[in-house]
């Protein structure tokens, strides 16, 4: 009995093997696909950005850069949107008109 037991268990080696060999595959893939925030900070982020100046990113993968200033009116504006949410859902519909805002805003001012 000991021996039919000991060959089932040969037989399913393996499998186990292949099994073990595609777990580990995949874990090393996804772990490939991973990146941290200080990667896109470097590319994307501006260290002096201050409400009247201010780069835009244009073009693909933000091949191209303007100076902008946009005016205290137009902040005021992007300021009372963001009064008071009252749960995520309006909070994000509130992210997405200010971006829209300001991205017309800027985009009409960037020469």
């Amino acid at each position: 009995m000991f021996k039919i037991s000991n060959m089932l268990f040969l037989t399913d080696m393996p499998t186990l093997k292949m099994h073990r060999f595609f777990i580990l595959t995949s874990l090393l893939f996804t772990s490939a696909c991973t990146s941290t925030s200080g990667y896109l900070l470097t590319f994307y982020a501006e260290d002096q950005a201050v409400p009247e100046r201010f780069e835009i990113c244009h073009g693909y993968s933000c091949r191209y850069k303007a100076q902008a200033s946009l005016p205290k009116s137009t902040w005021q504006s992007v300021k009372i949107l963001f009064i008071a949410p009252s749960n995520a859902a309006q909070e994000r519909d509130k992210i997405a008109q200010a971006i829209a805002l300001l991205e017309s805003e800027a985009g009409k001012l960037a020469v």
